[in-house]
């Protein structure tokens, strides 16, 4: 442009040659930008970008000085100035030197020379117009340059931050997103324009997203997090920093926001929290166990008297009699307390539960009987019971089995009612019917199923109802272990679960178990008779009220009885006379003196001696571990008059029997 306005210069002023020179006036140096026209002979060649000083520029710098044009006519004629012209310059008979003006700072010099003629004011006139336009223009064009490579840098910082950045206009569509943003959602960035921010963000976080919308147009700006919908339709956590744009007179023109992936982060976040929860829930359980423990033996102590009593009272009532049989109602109940007990001990993993061949059916009778009244009137209860095969099993599992699935459908129902159904049933399943249940053996099965017609299960849920501490429950409706202990009971049995439901259409569990050969013992309320024995019973216990009721049931079965609640007595009466009993019953948890003590120091007395170790609950002594000490049997409370006869008996005759010859 420069040089073209040069020659420009040259023509319009009938010159032969010219040159351009910038000013730094702070520097008070001239640098040659270009020079152009005739080149004389006699001129030195002078190179672009060549500086001179402020003193060593002759007509050039006078003009800057004098921040006039200056016209030479006669260059050999003395002038006011006696200024020459730069080194490298031939002088010339004519000059006209024009200062050209930036903000009413001298930025260059433009000199034309050897014109055929004087120069004039029109000359200078014209020469000082043409110039003041160029450098309007350069310096619009070196703005503009400027600005251009100031935005190319800005986009390539944007295009390549590692957060996503996202402009918006006043109604929040979206006017710009760099590259980052857009494959955060996994969107082409052309894709997301003109597109409202709203049809991005998650469906929850709309209602939060518009209030954040009325700040920013407020003018406030925020931090917050917030969730978007990816492409594919899963939500990306974001971390957002938003601002308010504005436009000259102070109104809102857009937004700004920067957004930061934080998907990952909130992940590790909510696995902290679920493992926080699952630790919060297994301290929990472990109180559960501690406390079950704690009471256990007490309890056990307490369900001790009421069947020994109960026992004895049905024995003093006329057989078949209504007292009979209610006392027989008590007595089951009674049992079933003392079996609750000891899978509250297994679930703790403080004790094992018990298997035996069992009939469901006869579970699920028990559970309709209790379930009927505790069940709204909107929930019908239905039963279809086929003739199913015995399976082996712990009947207090079973019950607490079919409590929680009936309970889980309950909850399904609750709010609209419906029918529960509970159905059992026999089935033969070869190997290619247990393809998908590996472990599993082919051969005949009960077949047990709860279904209800409830609100069904989502099939994204589905996948982890099994799981320990997963519950769709509010906070105190529910654990989280309820089908995750009734899928590990029915796993430890050899069996397996499965669950089919649909969302508005209710839900079906159907649980297989192994059939066993052995048929399972029916109910009764009738008693067989027991056999009466014999002997000296040396009976102890801290509570008097199972002195009491076992020294009863002993006398009632043939045995003389002496009854201690003082350990350390009993063990001054033993010593006394060690071969005036023929048996010990002991309790283990006595003040003073536990009863494997005691046990330890009469066998060393009398190694012989038949002792029976009973307790409610302890975690010092099990089976395995009286045995191996010499006593006799190892049993655990309540104890029905039907076991201790049997136990005594047992021990007695065992004792009774000669050695084995050698």
């Amino acid at each position: 442009m420069l040089d073209f306005s040069l020659k420009e210069a040259i023509t319009l002023t009938g010159s032969t040659i010219g040159y351009i020179y910038f000013y730094n006036a702070a520097k008070q140096e001239f640098t040659l930008n270009s020079w152009s026209g005739e080149v004389m002979r006699q001129c030195t060649v002078v190179e672009p970008q060549t500086i001179y000083h402020l003193e060593k520029t002759g007509l050039w710098g006078e003009a800057v000085r004098q921040g006039q044009p200056l016209v030479v006519n006669d260059f050999a004629a003395p002038n006011p100035w006696k200024k020459g012209v730069p080194q490298g310059h031939v002088p010339l008979e004519r000059y006209l030197t024009i200062p050209v003006f930036s903000e009413e700072q001298i930025v260059a010099v433009v000199a034309v020379a050897n014109k055929s003629e004087d120069y004039n004011d029109s000359d200078t006139r014209q020469l000082t117009l043409m110039m003041d336009a160029v450098w309007k223009i350069v310096q619009r064009k070196q703005a503009n340059e400027a600005l251009r490579k100031s935005e190319e840098q800005y986009r390539r910082i944007v295009q390549t931050a590692l957060e996503g950045i996202w402009g918006m206009d006043t109604t929040m569509r979206t006017t710009f997103v760099n590259s980052h943003m857009a494959e955060m959602l996994g969107y082409a960035p052309e894709e997301m324009l003109g597109l409202p921010i709203d049809d991005f963000v998650w469906q929850e976080d709309l209602p939060d997203h518009f209030l954040q919308v009325r700040d920013r147009k407020q003018g406030k700006n925020s931090r917050y997090d917030r969730r978007l919908r990816h492409k594919d339709g899963h939500a990306v956590w974001t971390r957002v920093s938003a601002s308010a744009v504005q436009d000259s007179e102070g109104r809102f023109a857009g937004s700004f926001c920067m957004f930061t992936d934080i998907t990952e982060r909130k992940r590790a976040e909510e696995e902290h929290k679920r493992l926080q929860a699952q630790l919060q829930q297994a301290q929990k359980m472990e109180a559960i166990g501690t406390l079950a423990g704690g009471i256990a033996h007490d309890f056990n102590n307490i369900l001790g008297a009421v069947l020994g009593y109960a026992e004895m009272a049905r024995d003093d009532s006329q057989p078949g009699s209504a007292v009979a049989r209610n006392l027989n109602k008590v007595l089951e109940a009674g049992n079933r307390a003392a079996s609750l007990v000891k899978q509250i001990l297994a679930f703790s993993r403080q004790s094992a539960g018990e298997r035996n061949a069992h009939d469901p059916a006869r579970t699920i009778k028990e559970v309709v009987k209790l379930l009927r009244p505790i069940l709204p009137s909107t929930i019908a209860i239905n039963t279809r019971l086929e003739v199913a095969r015995s399976i082996l099993a712990d009947p207090t599992q079973m019950h607490q089995v079919l409590m929680n699935l009936c309970t889980n459908a309950f909850h399904a129902m609750e709010q609209t009612g419906g029918v529960l159904e509970i159905a059992l049933d026999s089935r033969e399943l070869t190997a290619a019917d247990l393809v998908q249940q590996p472990g599993v053996l082919p051969g005949d099965f009960a077949v047990l199923s709860v279904s209800d017609t409830g609100r069904g299960i989502a099939p994204e849920i589905r996948e982890r109802i099994f799981d320990p501490y997963f519950t769709t429950k509010g906070v105190g409706q529910g654990t989280g272990l309820g089908l995750s202990i009734v899928h590990g009971i029915v796993s430890e049995y050899g069996g397996f679960i499965t669950c089919e439901s649909e969302p508005g259409k209710g839900t079906i569990f159907t649980i297989f178990l192994p059939a066993c050969d052995t048929q399972a013992t029916a109910a009764d309320d009738a008693t067989d008779e027991i056999a009466a024995g014999s002997g000296h019973i040396l009976l102890v216990d801290d509570e008097e009220i199972l002195i009491e009721m076992g020294g009863s049931m002993l006398k009632r079965l043939g045995y003389e009885v002496t009854a201690h609640t003082n350990s350390l007595e009993a063990l001054a009466t033993f010593q006394n006379d060690p071969h005036r009993f023929d048996a010990v019953i002991t309790d283990q948890t006595m003040p003073g003196m536990t009863g494997l003590d005691l046990a330890r120091r009469m066998l060393g007395i009398r190694p012989d001696l038949p002792i029976i170790l009973c307790t409610g609950y302890s975690n010092l002594v099990d089976e395995t571990t009286a045995k191996a000490m010499g006593i006799k049997d190892f049993a655990m409370k309540p104890l029905t008059k039907e076991v201790i006869a049997g136990l005594l008996r047992a021990a007695i005759k065992e004792s009774h029997q000669p050695p084995t010859p050698a």
